[in-house]
């Protein structure tokens, strides 16, 4: 995880969660996330989720609902510092997006996941097709 959080700006965010079935549920009850049982079947029973502000798409139907509690414009991107019911991401939207600050937006994981043990070691990346955030839950 060390080089998630330091690797890339703003880092990566982590959120603690639990493998059960073929999802992985995140304890603070913010999303669970469909993966394929093959990977699903692979994944240590308490997971560290980890995902980068570029893979988490803003504006989706039936994503996680969270509120803007701040923006940063960075270059051509905005960064967007959210809270889910306490559980704080960050996301990254164009800058030509205009979401202000107090603004609920509808959130989800999309492009890449990738799951740590809870050592802090990568066990699995997902991206892609085996990324099925279509059916992705918002849990709250």
């Amino acid at each position: 995880t060390w080089v998630g959080e330091f690797l890339g700006e703003p880092g990566m965010t982590f959120f603690n969660a639990a493998v059960e079935g073929d999802s992985v549920v995140a304890d603070s009850g913010v999303f669970e996330l469909p993966v394929p049982s093959n990977i699903a079947s692979s994944l240590p029973p308490r997971v560290m989720v980890g995902v980068r502000p570029e893979n988490i798409e803003v504006g989706v139907p039936d994503g996680i609902e969270a509120v803007v509690e701040a923006t940063e414009k960075v270059g051509d991107a905005i960064i967007l510092h959210l809270n889910a019911d306490g559980a704080e991401f960050t996301a990254q939207v164009s800058a030509s997006e205009r979401i202000e600050r107090g603004e609920k937006v509808s959130a989800e994981f999309t492009e890449r996941v990738h799951f740590f043990d809870e050592d802090g070691d990568i066990v699995k990346r997902i991206e892609g097709n085996d990324l099925r955030t279509p059916g992705m839950e918002a849990k709250r």
